[in-house]
């Protein structure tokens, strides 16, 4: 977690309210903050959203100033990207996906978006969890951290942000950073409301140390859908899923970089050896995104490992000519002969 307390956080609210929090359990704040953040399940409210987005390389520069819009009712929805040298259209429409596309379009602008509409856990996340509370100081505030902890194959001990993990400012249940084991730290700026719900209007998204996304709240307001709102273009490609499930002896082939983990010092002196096996997203764009521990047999291995398959680069995967965010396992083996 040292990552977070390099961040300059910025966080301002208009939910700031001192709460007795003493009885509640972690389950039930983790609970209290789906209720209250995110708007992707107002199923019954047909709203439209605008965000200004502002996306860096990975070094944080090259900066790619744009625009995503999208529109949602029920089930069905339709999200345009706009960026200098990129459009992208995504259509889901009666339970299929549809997409036309020009240019390359950054894996962080859809992760902007993820985290606007859905800033608390997701499905994944939840399911077998075990939530685990922390009291942490991120730069210079304190904060109720919650780590939803799964169970893993001959785990040891999990050290905090290992798991997806949720930090609340202190004594409230109010959601500011939330940090994955890939390496992706999500700041909650600033912080609205609509139909009782949390949104974030502002939010900075980090990969390891560097800044490479940021996005402000334009536009959230109701509208009125008709059947034309989620129609798919003549031209537009169809498909059954937006995320290919690939195994991961299939996707080992497409690998391009290879960092080999370090070994680390400690586990050597342990004589620890095993393998490290992780539930993974690689992006539309050949990098890495997200990572989850299924098994490993000891926290220092894993850590060396999440350090080096961050920087492992894959071929983008093609589905129905384009390339397509990836399921996959990664697994990475330490052997002390």
């Amino acid at each position: 977690m040292k990552r977070i307390a390099l961040i300059a956080l910025v966080l301002t609210s208009s939910f700031v309210f001192a709460q007795d929090l003493s009885k509640q359990s972690p389950a039930e704040r983790i609970d209290a903050v789906i209720k209250s953040t995110g708007i992707a399940d107002l199923a019954d409210q047909p709203w439209h959203l605008k965000l200004e987005v502002t996306l860096f390389d990975e070094k944080g520069a090259n900066p790619q100033v744009g625009t995503i819009e999208m529109w949602h009712a029920g089930d069905d929805r339709r999200t345009i990207y706009s960026f200098e040298e990129t459009t992208r259209t995504d259509i889901r429409s009666g339970g299929k996906f549809y997409h036309s596309v020009n240019g390359a379009l950054p894996y962080f602008a859809s992760t902007v978006l993820e985290h606007t509409l859905h800033p608390g856990p997701i499905t994944e996340d939840l399911d077998h969890a075990k939530p685990e509370l922390q009291h942490k100081s991120l730069g210079g505030r304190a904060f109720d951290c919650i780590m939803l902890t799964h169970p893993v194959v001959d785990g040891a001990p999990v050290p905090l942000g290992l798991f997806p993990t949720f930090c609340l400012q202190h004594d409230t249940n109010d959601l500011r950073v939330s940090y994955d084991a890939g390496g992706q730290l999500v700041v909650f700026n600033t912080i609205g409301e609509y139909f009782g719900r949390e949104v974030p209007t502002s939010i900075t998204v980090s990969n390891g140390l560097v800044t490479v996304a940021k996005a402000k709240l334009i536009t959230l307001s109701a509208f009125t859908p008709t059947p034309a709102d989620f129609a798919p273009a003549a031209s537009d490609i169809s498909s059954t899923t937006d995320v290919a499930r690939v195994s991961g002896g299939m996707i080992q082939g497409a690998r391009e970089t290879l960092v080999q983990p370090i070994y680390p010092s400690a586990a050597k002196a342990r004589h620890v050896s095993g393998t490290v096996v992780f539930h993974a997203i690689i992006g539309r764009d050949g990098h890495v995104h997200s990572l989850r521990p299924k098994t490993y047999p000891d926290p220092d291995l894993i850590i060396a490992a999440l350090k080096a398959v961050r920087q492992w680069t894959y071929k983008p995967y093609l589905l129905n000519g384009q390339p397509t965010d990836i399921d996959t396992t990664i697994t990475v083996n330490f052997n002390l002969n």
